[in-house]
């Protein structure tokens, strides 16, 4: 399948790629999938890891699902750890070395601000969670009933007797990010207000999904620190790696997504969408690649090292 120029390509420079960076969910895996990463992937970054380019994975994920399900089958295949190192995860809150399996930057809301938002959230019945980090376990905290919250390890499980343990009134002490799910438009109104109120350089919410259900509108939002997002850790790898940006390939299908890639192409580099993508990060991108069930992830990073990678 063929790549298709973007709406920023004239900004793209012929130029080597030495790191290549991509989303998880809708990007290069289905949502919410734990599965290892396709076999045209996996051979994509081995042979890239032969050309000298890099390996990244910038998610909404925490460590503790991209470190088994991803960077893992990456190692085993033979890309090695130094070309797999950094990786920006939680939507860029957290920096993680891949080598010295420790997070070495990250960027938390502070805890009285989710507070705030988190009692607003449960007086009106909207279901939210925090990623939490206390090291590298990286837990998700659903709301329960009343007024306590589950301790859940498995974000894909409802919370149950089984796999949670309540804890009255508790709010994660590093919380990376605060979901809320569902949000009916009066409400997700009220949300906008209140982040107002707030310094603009703790916190920022992020429209995830615009919902339409018959004649109503329902939001998902996030609300990150205001450094935790997907440009700045674009950004922060470009730093680890010693790279140039116009140096980065870039890929990513959602709203989180077009921060990293309207950097990356305006830096000169290549801003990768899939065809599935919203039509904001669309408009941001240098290149369309095939659909995320198509393998577009794949047939993006060929492309790249067979015409921007040193031979």
């Amino acid at each position: 399948m063929d790549i298709k120029t973007g709406p920023q390509h004239k900004k793209a420079k012929n130029k080597h790629i030495l790191v290549a960076a991509f989303d998880v969910d809708n990007t290069l895996l289905p949502d919410a999938s734990g599965q290892p990463p396709s076999p045209a992937f996996t051979q994509a970054a081995v042979q890239a890891a032969q050309q000298g380019v890099a390996i990244s994975i910038v998610s909404a994920r925490g460590v503790n699902k991209v470190l088994p399900t991803l960077i893992k089958p990456l190692l085993e295949a033979g890309v090695p750890p130094e070309l797999i190192r950094w990786h920006g995860l939680a939507n860029g809150a957290q920096i993680y070395d891949v080598m010295e399996h420790k997070i070495v930057q990250e960027h938390v809301i502070p805890i009285d601000i989710a507070q705030q938002l988190m009692t607003y959230l449960q007086g009106q019945g909207v279901q939210h969670w925090v990623n939490d980090s206390d090291g590298l376990d990286c837990s998700d905290y659903f709301w329960a009933q009343g007024t306590t919250y589950a301790s859940v390890r498995d974000q894909w499980q409802e919370p149950s007797a089984e796999n949670s343990v309540e804890l009255p009134k508790y709010v994660p002490n590093k919380p990376l990010v605060l979901v809320a799910n569902d949000v009916p438009a009066a409400v997700y109104k009220e949300l906008l207000k209140m982040a107002d109120n707030f310094a603009s350089d703790q916190i920022v919410p992020l429209l995830y999904q615009d919902i339409e259900r018959g004649a109503e509108h329902y939001y998902k939002v996030f609300f990150l620190h205001a450094l935790a997002n997907k440009g700045a850790a674009a950004g922060a790898l470009s730093k680890l790696y010693n790279v140039p940006l116009d140096s980065f390939l870039v890929m990513g299908d959602g709203t989180v997504d077009e921060s990293m890639l309207s950097l990356v192409a305006d830096a000169g580099g290549l801003a990768m969408a899939v065809a599935n993508a919203v039509p904001g990060t669309l408009a941001v991108a240098t290149h369309i690649t095939p659909a995320q069930v198509d393998d577009g992830a794949a047939v993006g990073l060929r492309y790249a090292l067979q015409h921007f990678a040193r031979k």
